[in-house]
């Protein structure tokens, strides 16, 4: 049984009013694991440059406000565990996020004792990964107890894919022989669904009327990240409600909710093309903050995931929606 579980805070980053799939996923597993977690301590570590330390005592402090934490918290700065002048002692060291080198470092060449290291797949195949991530995992003295989890069996099937083809591509060229020695297990994301779930007509009337949306009308919703790079593209969405209103009499709305980028902004693009086909006024544009998505999803009738990227691991959304 695990009495001391370390966990690396490195992977919370301050993106104030958005909403990412990545940051969601790792808020709500830290939140999973402080409120389920049969350990009795948790040791935190923290780059002290940042402020990660922060961002975790606040979500610490919202669960112990709510009576949902009984574990003992410990916060140690990663400065103090890399010189070695801190040696805390934990049964599993446990990374919400991809990174590991850091972590294997420690184990192999700092740490008195062998720990297990579990680390968690957020994005299986974007190009640069495959030299940046994958390569360096054949490199690293993984053991045959550690664990990369993936969220998905697709995802853990494109993992060992890739893996496999480097180790193919090397053995091939080089004639050298590398493995990934650890495991890849799967434990698909999960949602609150005491948060996410149908409010009442009542609630969904006020709900509608805070956002300026007719009760009568019927609302597709798409939530997410705005980004036809490295999300999805909403031009054929755009479309899609362009042909729905034509041949409706009903009143027909599409509602983009989302972050889009300062620096490489794609409303204004959805805006012209909505606008060249004349049903700009069908659109609502909102950014709302994380605590707001289950307000947001009441607003819809239907929920529409275009996401077209090879990186997406696991429909978090649609299982919000869904809840």
């Amino acid at each position: 049984m695990i009495q001391k579980m370390g966990i690396m805070g490195n992977i919370f980053r301050y993106l104030p009013n958005s909403i990412y799939g990545y940051d969601i996923a790792v808020k709500d597993a830290l939140s999973a694991i402080l409120r389920y977690g049969t350990f009795q301590s948790l040791v935190v570590f923290y780059d002290p440059r940042q402020y990660q330390e922060h961002i975790i005592r606040k979500i610490i402090k919202e669960l112990q406000n709510r009576g949902q934490i009984n574990a003992e918290i410990e916060f140690i700065s990663t400065y103090e565990l890399l010189k070695g002048s801190s040696q805390p002692q934990f049964d599993v060291m446990h990374n919400i996020g991809m990174e590991f080198l850091p972590q294997i470092y420690y184990r192999e060449n700092i740490s008195n004792t062998p720990f297990p290291y579990i680390y968690t797949l957020h994005c299986a195949s974007s190009p640069n990964y495959r030299n940046d991530l994958f390569f360096q995992k054949l490199l690293s003295p993984f053991h045959h107890y550690d664990s990369l989890i993936c969220t998905s069996e697709a995802s853990k099937r494109a993992v060992q894919a890739i893996l496999n083809n480097i180790s193919n591509s090397i053995a091939e060229e080089c004639n050298i022989h590398l493995k990934y020695k650890g495991r890849l297990d799967v434990i698909p994301l999960g949602v609150d669904t005491n948060y996410f779930a149908p409010l009442s007509d009542m609630q969904r009337k006020d709900n509608r009327a805070k956002y300026n949306i007719p009760k009568s009308a019927f609302v597709l919703l798409w939530m997410g990240r705005i980004s036809a790079l490295d999300k999805a593209d909403l031009q054929p969405l755009i479309m899609v409600l362009y042909r729905l209103i034509r041949k409706n009499h009903k009143k027909i709305m599409l509602i983009i909710a989302g972050y889009d980028k300062p620096n490489l902004e794609f409303v204004p693009s959805i805006k012209a093309y909505a606008e060249s086909l004349g049903i700009i006024d069908n659109l609502i544009f909102i950014n709302p903050e994380q605590n707001e998505r289950n307000e947001v999803y009441n607003l819809a009738d239907v929920y529409v995931a275009p996401t077209d990227n090879i990186q997406e691991t696991f429909g978090l959304a649609p299982l919000e929606a869904m809840a």
